[in-house]
């Protein structure tokens, strides 16, 4: 089991070390140990569509067998990543002019929050 931080080393610092876990054994998600500057942990994913939350027990991350039909033969050992998933702070724009005030709330241009209805439970993944 191996995590990533999923982002830039500039602003996402801490490691995670490397767990190894045996086929058919159950394994609990460790808890984060990145911190993003710039967003809230949210949970991790692997990279394809499973979720998972810190805590969580799992079973059968791998049934053992070494053909997966998306990219052939897999030889031994088999690294299962798990990333990160951060939740992009808003940002709140006000002006005042002659005409009136107005303000917008909008996602971080750069990362925009892609979750409409910012339901998080049990710490899943915001995307």
């Amino acid at each position: 089991m191996r995590y990533h931080p999923n982002g830039p080393t500039s602003i996402i610092t801490g490691t995670m070390t490397d767990d190894e876990v045996m086929v058919d054994a159950g394994y609990t998600v460790r808890n984060n140990g990145f911190t993003n500057t710039h967003a809230t942990f949210c949970g991790l994913d692997d990279g394809r569509w499973y979720k998972f939350y810190e805590g969580q027990y799992v079973s059968n991350l791998w049934d053992g067998s070494l053909y997966n039909p998306a990219v052939g033969y897999l030889t031994p050992p088999v690294v299962i990543n798990l990333y990160a998933n951060w939740k992009q702070e808003l940002y709140t724009f006000k002006s005042t002019n002659k005409y009136g005030s107005w303000s917008n709330t909008v996602d971080n241009p750069d990362h925009p929050l892609t979750d409409p209805n910012d339901a998080h439970p049990n710490n899943f993944c915001c995307t």
